[in-house]
């Protein structure tokens, strides 16, 4: 758990803090307009909310206020104040960043799962504990990855398969277009029609010969082929048979007729079982 230092917030006259890619990453650029607004706010007003910097292993990370800190060197603002939280390591401060982010009421649905998705690794890792462990998944502490990360992103479970699956298509340009959609929470641009379109999009793809259905075979057809067949072979053993001089040598023709029916059918029976 993180705790907050006896002396925070402070005022900074030298940042004394490291901007980390992993976890500036963690947060979606902000609108254009929306950084001029906000620039022009702390020009005016100054920053009103402290930049929050964790401290773990002797290291400084900021791990909120990246848009304020860019602020803050456009401006050549230096007095920045800042809270610091100290964390066991990195994980626990990463999940803290996480964490945090659902706190903003401004995030759309999409970026809420989006977010959540980053616990993936985290709740895999629980699960696989737990596994090993033998806990079941129907026990207090069994854990289901995908419903996990629905419940943190209040959500449903297919809703995040959709956005998972939706996220995997980011580099087609007409999906990419879609999902900086959904960031935006664009009017008529849902995580469900999105879905759909990938859909669409995956059926014109398939080849041509997948569309074609084989044609059934005529059931009637094939019955009377069979019949003709059996008709036939009965004909022929007919002729056989007349044209057996001695009576003892027909009878020794049907018996070894019959004889082999039942071998047929014993055959077919054990086969069968």
């Amino acid at each position: 758990m993180s705790q907050k230092n006896a002396d925070t917030p402070q005022t900074a006259t030298e940042k004394g803090y490291t901007i980390d890619p992993e976890f500036k990453s963690l947060f979606s650029e902000m609108p254009p307009e929306q950084y001029a607004e906000l620039k022009a706010s702390i020009d005016k007003e100054g920053i009103r909310d402290d930049l929050v910097v964790g401290e773990w292993e002797g290291k400084s990370i900021l791990l909120d206020g990246h848009t304020r800190d860019r602020i803050c060197d456009d401006l050549k603002i230096k007095d920045i104040p800042i809270c610091r939280l100290s964390f066991p390591g990195r994980h626990e401060a990463k999940m803290w960043v996480l964490q945090n982010q659902f706190t903003r009421r401004n995030m759309t649905p999409f970026q809420r799962i989006e977010v959540a998705l980053q616990f993936e690794d985290h709740y895999a890792k629980q699960a696989k504990e737990n596994r090993e462990r033998g806990v079941s998944l129907n026990s207090s502490k069994g854990i289901v990855v995908v419903e996990e990360i629905a419940k943190l992103a209040k959500t449903s479970p297919d809703t995040v398969k959709k956005v998972k699956k939706i996220l995997k298509r980011e580099s087609v340009p007409k999906i990419a277009e879609a999902i900086n959609a959904l960031r935006r929470d664009d009017d008529g641009v849902s995580i469900h029609g999105v879905s759909e379109m990938i859909r669409k999009i995956d059926e014109a793809e398939k080849p041509t010969d997948s569309k074609k259905t084989k044609a059934k075979p005529n059931k009637k057809a094939s019955s009377q082929e069979v019949e003709k067949k059996m008709d036939n072979t009965i004909s022929s053993l007919d002729r056989f048979e007349k044209n057996l001089p001695k009576k003892n040598d027909r009878i020794y023709f049907y018996d070894k007729i019959i004889k082999w029916a039942k071998g047929k059918k014993q055959t077919k029976k054990r086969s069968s079982q």
